[in-house]
C-alpha cells in the first residue's frame, strides 16, 4: 500500500508520478515556520491552476518533498489533492541548516525515530494524514555530525516502517559517504533514493550505486538544457539501471514571504516538453513508463508486514 493524502491506495493506482516536487516552502527557519505566516486559501488558489494543467498533461501523482521545518502543511496538500484530482504523497523527516528544529538538533537518534514513527502510525499532528516516505538532506561536502545523526535516524525509521528515504544530496562524494553509513545501519539500498543525483552529472557514481540497488532520481529537469538530460537518461538506461531510475523537476513552488509567494515554473513541462523530446531521441515509451509508473509504485509501496 501507499500512503496518500486521502488515505491508502494500491500501488496499481499510483499512475504516472512526479517523485520530487513542492507546493509551498518557507525558509525562515524550522522554529519560526507557522500557518500564521501565510494564507492557506491564497496558496491553494495560486498553485491549483498549475496542478490542473499537470493533471491534464497526464500526471496522476504528485510527491511533495517538503518536510517538517521547511513549510510542510498537509492541510494545503489535502485541499490541492481534492481539487486537482491528483494523488498526493507527503513526507516525514527534516531538512538541513535552518530547516532543522532545535528539538531535532538536541534529540537522540532514538528520539527522532520515535517522532517520525509516530507520524507514520498515528498521522501528522491532529490531521490523521500519514506520510508515505522520509525526507532528509545532507550537506554539500563531508557529512556533519548533525546530518549523520539524521541519516541514521532515517535509516532506522525506514527499517521500522518500510518507508523509503529521499535524501537531498548534491555531491557524489557525499552520497558515497552516506552509502557507507547506510551499510553500517544495515539498510538495503533499495530503501534509499539519491535525490538530485543528476546535479553532479557524475554518471559513473550513479551507475555504480544504481547497480547496487540505490534509486537514482533524475529530478532537476529544466535546470539545464533538455538535451543534456535526454543524453543522461540514454546513457543510464544503456548502463542497465532503468529499473532504478525516477523522474521529476523540482522546479518551483509558493515561497512564503517572497515576491507574494510566487516562484513557480509549470509542473506540466516534463510531460509536454521534455518527454516528447525523449521520444524523438529514441527513448521508448515502455522505458518512460518504467521511470514514471513502475519504479515510483515500487519504491513508495509500504509492505503491510512492516507497519
Amino acid at each position: 500500500m501507499i500512503n496518500s493524502l486521502l488515505g491508502r491506495i494500491s500501488p496499481k493506482k499510483l499512475g504516472k508520478t512526479l517523485m520530487h516536487e513542492h507546493i509551498m516552502c518557507d525558509y525562515i527557519g524550522a522554529d519560526f515556520v507557522s500557518p500564521d505566516r501565510y494564507d492557506r486559501k491564497e496558496v491553494v488558489e495560486t498553485m491549483l491552476p498549475y496542478l490542473m494543467k499537470l493533471k491534464e498533461a497526464g500526471c496522476d501523482t504528485f510527491v511533495d518533498a517538503t518536510p517538517h521545518g521547511s513549510g510542510r502543511d498537509v492541510e494545503i496538500l489535502r485541499e490541492c489533492s481534492l481539487r486537482s484530482g491528483l494523488h498526493f504523497v507527503t513526507a516525514t523527516g527534516t531538512f538541513k541548516e535552518k530547516g532543522v528544529s532545535k528539538k531535532i538538533r538536541a534529540a537522540t537518534i532514538d528520539a527522532i525515530v520515535q517522532c517520525w514513527e509516530k507520524e507514520f502510525r498515528e498521522g501528522i499532528g491532529e490531521t490523521g494524514i500519514k506520510p508515505g516516505f522520509i525526507k532528509i538532506a545532507l550537506d554539500d561536502g563531508p557529512i556533519s555530525k548533525l546530518q549523520e545523526k539524521i541519516l541514521r535516524a532515517a535509516a532506522r525509521t525506514s527499517l521500522k516502517t518500510g518507508m523509503a528515504i529521499q535524501s537531498h544530496t548534491l555531491l557524489p562524494a557525499t552520497i558515497l559517504q552516506a552509502g557507507r553509513i547506510l551499510e553500517e545501519e544495515e539498510l538495503p539500498f533499495d530503501r534509499f533514493i539519491w535525490t538530485h543525483a543528476d546535479c553532479g552529472e557524475d554518471l559513473p557514481t550513479m551507475i555504480e550505486l544504481g547497480r547496487r540497488g540505490m534509486w537514482i532520481q533524475i529530478d532537476s529537469i529544466g535546470y539545464m538544457p533538455y538535451e543534456k538530460h535526454v543524453k543522461m537518461l540514454r546513457e543510464l538506461i544503456q548502463a542497465g539501471i532503468l529499473d532504478r531510475m525516477l523522474l521529476s523537476q523540482d522546479k518551483g513552488w509558493f515561497v512564503v514571504g517572497k515576491d507574494k509567494g510566487r516562484f513557480v515554473n509549470p509542473y506540466h513541462r516534463l510531460f509536454t516538453e521534455f518527454l516528447p523530446l525523449c521520444r524523438a531521441s529514441g527513448i521508448k515509451e515502455e522505458w518512460i513508463d518504467q521511470m514514471l509508473v513502475t519504479n515510483p509504485a515500487k519504491v513508495l509501496d509500504i509492505k503491510m508486514e512492516n507497519e
